[in-house]
């Protein structure tokens, strides 16, 4: 259901989806993925520390999604003049 929100564009929905999933399944597998749609989610409905908060979580783990996170934060950072 998260995923098909956020495929939709509906980002704070699937937010809001995402965080109760990871919250109820904290040691699946899928919470990787998940957690990095989140930060996107975030990212996309431009809630820039909700999603910097998310990304620098998914880089401390060195997982997938590490790279994809780091270039996310500069782009926030450089959006921002930071």
């Amino acid at each position: 259901n998260a995923k098909g929100l956020y495929s939709a564009e509906k980002y704070q929905s699937a937010a809001d989806a995402f965080v109760k999933l990871i919250s109820r399944y904290p040691d699946q597998e899928e919470v990787k993925e998940a957690s990095y749609l989140l930060a996107d989610s975030y990212y996309r409905s431009s809630q820039w520390t909700k999603a910097l908060a998310q990304y620098k979580e998914i880089e401390a783990k060195q997982d997938q999604y590490y790279k994809k996170s780091v270039s996310r934060q500069a782009e926030i950072y450089s959006t921002q003049k930071d």
